[in-house]
């Protein structure tokens, strides 16, 4: 994670390409001191107090390594720090990225135009909310090689209260089974509808080639009886992550055997 205390605070007033400077000072600064900026494969940066993440994006892209492999935007503890306190905003550059193979944000605002990436395997959004057009703009994505997809789902960015979350016509395409043919690894995470999702992905042409599935922070509180009748649909995901969920202790047995390995709130796993 990228430190710098007394780096000068960017301003509105700055012009854009300043931002980008600094961040490719700030970059520089810190491959120099890793000793090799050819040689780094992955990074994780970090919420500063001086800059905003959205502003450096195209900043951090002309900087990145030319054999960087693995780029974690956002990174924080979810345990102290808040989403809202990292502005993503337009992501896009880092899916140009010449060796990039996975890619983790974390935060609000993401958003996404054209994305083409033939390289990359692993995809996360841990975002507050993740808007309908971004997620439009990741199912047509060129990501041939894409083997694992967490999506969180959360809810609206905005303040209207008629805004309705992403539901299971938004992931139709998904579900489908007609994007992304070597995904193996599904999380759906951090939604209010995690049972209309597992219901609709029991009978999905894409659950077949999963090996594993993650409904972590959701809400499978107390519906193990809407589940029963689908649940061998799963029996043969080698991991199941159920975590987060506030399962009661009543109903934990049977999530337990409903996959070859179960994660549930007992021994939940922070991302």
């Amino acid at each position: 994670m990228l430190t710098g205390e007394a780096t000068p605070p960017l301003s509105a007033d700055r012009p854009p390409a300043e931002d980008e400077e600094m961040a490719m000072t700030l970059l520089g600064i810190h491959f120099d001191l890793a000793g090799g900026v050819d040689e780094i494969r992955s990074l994780e940066i970090g919420r500063h107090p001086g800059w905003g993440l959205a502003d450096l994006v195209d900043g951090i892209a002309n900087a990145m390594p030319p054999k960087l492999e693995r780029l974690f935007l956002g990174r924080c503890n979810l345990e102290v720090d808040r989403l809202s306190w990292m502005p993503l905003g337009d992501c896009e550059p880092l899916f140009d990225l010449p060796s990039i193979r996975e890619l983790v944000f974390q935060g609000v605002g993401f958003q996404l135009g054209y994305a083409n990436a033939p390289q990359l395997t692993k995809l996360e959004l841990r975002v507050g909310a993740l808007s309908t057009q971004s997620l439009a703009a990741i199912f047509a994505a060129e990501l041939p090689a894409l083997t694992s997809l967490t999506l969180w789902l959360g809810g609206s960015e905005s303040d209207d209260d008629d805004d309705e979350p992403i539901g299971c016509e938004e992931l139709e395409p998904l579900f489908e089974g007609g994007i992304f043919p070597k995904l193996t690894h599904l999380g759906i995470e951090n939604t209010v509808l995690s049972r209309a999702f597992a219901l609709r992905l029991a009978t999905s042409p894409l659950l077949a080639r999963l090996e594993s599935l993650s409904f972590s922070r959701g809400t499978l509180c107390r519906c193990w009886s809407q589940l029963a009748d689908v649940a061998p649909a799963f029996a043969h995901l080698r991991s199941l992550d159920v975590s987060f969920n506030n399962i009661p202790e009543s109903e934990l047995a049977n999530w337990q055997g409903l996959a070859q390995e179960v994660i549930s709130d007992q021994d939940g796993r922070e991302g």
